[in-house]
């Protein structure tokens, strides 16, 4: 147990310490003039005031009523903080190099927590011994109504933000929907532009097989064999009439189907552009209307996903005529002489 000359020496040295740190001025250690703006200390300006704080707010009559070992150890933390505070008065960035200025930011932020730790039973029993108990009690409520006050208005302010951030929010989605639905559109636009190049070339094949079949023909006919030929011969030539205009007419028959194949599908992307295109001008001209809404999402899928009618094929039966004329010179071919 310490005797009465101890708890004087320890007094004295915690009065002259208090003196000291009571007498501080924060910009002898942040430098911020002094050292510019790569050396200073602006950095942890907030620490030291902190701890010039923590320490500024207390006298001697507050730790004399402590016992020993607190008075100890508050006093040896003091002593320690104005240590690593005349360390920054000191810093020369001439004669130390940048690692010595980061080790004396990183002493001030590791310590300052035992800082905290150990000045705590002082103001604990300065609050408890003070004679304006009531006085910060008083503070303290007032506090508290100055929080709730405060907290209430960040809610409210928070809430509008949150609004504000969910209307932007939608703003991009339906932004995002948009570029969407014109990126579709493009494609379907691209692709019947492309079935419609493939339709005009397979419709000019077919332009050029219906002028070879009629020079065909015209010179079958010409190069009938006259009342002279024999009976093999004319059953030769009319077998070897057949298989040419057939095959003619096979040829013609696969250019007319793929013409009407890719016309059709050059017709259906472009109605499926249409349908997309104009998507979002119905959907803006319903409003609010959830059940218009769907109706048209309704619609403009069906027109995109389904298989509509244009006219240039009629159910399969488009084949049937070419086969039909086959059929014809399969039967002329057959009949007996």
């Amino acid at each position: 147990m310490a005797n009465q000359a101890q708890y004087k020496q320890l007094r004295e040295q915690t009065e002259a310490s208090l003196s000291r740190i009571h007498e501080a001025n924060p910009e002898s250690y942040i430098r911020e003039k002094e050292l510019g703006s790569l050396s200073n200390f602006k950095e942890i300006e907030g620490l030291i005031n902190k701890i010039l704080n923590l320490y500024g707010s207390i006298n001697i009559e507050d730790v004399i009523d402590l016992p020993f070992d607190l008075q100890r150890a508050f006093t040896n933390h003091l002593n320690d903080a104005l240590q690593r505070l005349q360390e920054l008065a000191e810093y020369d960035p001439n004669q130390n190099n940048a690692q010595r200025r980061t080790q004396l930011i990183n002493n001030i932020e590791s310590n300052y927590g035992n800082y905290y730790t150990h000045t705590l039973p002082v103001l604990v029993n300065k609050l408890l011994t003070g004679n304006d108990l009531e006085g910060r009690k008083g503070q303290l409520d007032n506090f508290i109504s100055e929080y709730k006050s405060r907290l209430n208005k960040d809610a409210t302010e928070s809430q509008e933000k949150l609004q504000q951030i969910e209307k932007v929010l939608q703003n991009v989605e339906d932004s995002a929907a948009e570029s969407g639905v014109v990126k579709y559109a493009e494609l379907f636009a691209d692709e019947s532009s492309d079935h419609e190049t493939k339709a005009t070339k397979w419709l000019q094949a077919s332009f050029w097989l219906i002028g070879i079949v009629i020079v065909a023909a015209t010179l079958l006919i010409l190069l009938f064999p006259d009342e002279e030929s024999s009976t093999g011969e004319i059953v030769q030539y009319t077998i070897t009439k057949v298989i040419i205009l057939s095959s003619l007419f096979i040829a013609l028959s696969i250019c007319t189907r793929n013409y009407k194949a890719h016309k059709h599908n050059a017709v259906l992307n472009k109605h499926r552009q249409n349908a997309l295109s104009t998507f979002e001008t119905f959907v803006s001209a319903a409003g609010e209307d959830e059940p218009t809404k769907n109706a048209v999402l309704l619609e403009a899928t069906h027109t995109i996903f389904s298989n509509q009618q244009t006219g240039y094929l009629m159910n399969g039966n488009d084949n049937e005529g070419p086969n039909k004329i086959v059929e014809i010179f399969k039967n002329v071919s057959s009949k007996p002489e």
